[in-house]
């Protein structure tokens, strides 16, 4: 769930989700593929899990196993983005247990709503790889003096090869300096 459902219901969110995917019960689910999955987990108070969020993340993770993981959530664990280190997901059962498991492959988060021309906004840690999703209405950080909406686009080949795209709104072609790419182990 984004900043929007958080300052209002569950059901606001559900409406609005079960729009585009009629299978979306829940603020947190997984939509297995053959070779991957992923895993949309709302945390349950403000940008944190509890821990009963945070195992239930866990167990979701390793019942996939060894399937490569993309997890999307709010924001990505405290540290992971320099540009706001304090900010983010704190609770330790997911720091300690969920992040370091093996196919966990990738972190989507866009708490942080961040300019994407002036941050280091994709990157690699450990085994995880960190993306962020700009917001479309507002930047804040590093400040709020330029504000450009953004949105990402990504694809992920049948071999693994995984590209991610940045495009600023209203334009046809995507921003080539803000591209990331890697490979996932399909």
């Amino acid at each position: 769930m984004g900043n929007e459902e958080h300052g209002s219901t569950v059901e606001r969110y559900l409406y609005f989700a079960q729009q585009w995917n009629s299978d979306i019960k829940s603020p947190s689910y997984v939509i297995n593929h053959d070779k991957m999955a992923f895993i949309f987990a709302s945390p349950d108070r403000g940008r944190d899990f509890d821990d009963n969020g945070a195992r239930w993340i866990l167990e979701q993770i390793q019942r996939l196993a060894p399937k490569p993981i993309i997890l999307v959530v709010h924001g990505a664990q405290q540290g992971v983005y320099s540009e706001n280190p304090d900010k983010g997901i704190s609770n330790q059962l997911f720091i300690d247990q969920v992040i370091p498991q093996e196919n966990l492959a990738v972190v989507i988060s866009g708490d942080l709503h961040m300019d994407m021309e002036r941050v280091n906004h994709s990157k690699k840690i450990g085994h995880v790889h960190y993306l962020h999703i700009p917001a479309l209405e507002r930047t804040k950080i590093p400040d709020e003096t330029n504000h450009t909406p953004m949105f990402r686009v990504m694809t992920i080949n049948k071999d693994g090869h995984v590209t991610v795209q940045t495009y600023a709104t209203g334009e046809s072609t995507s921003r080539t300096e803000l591209e990331y790419t890697f490979v996932l182990d399909l």
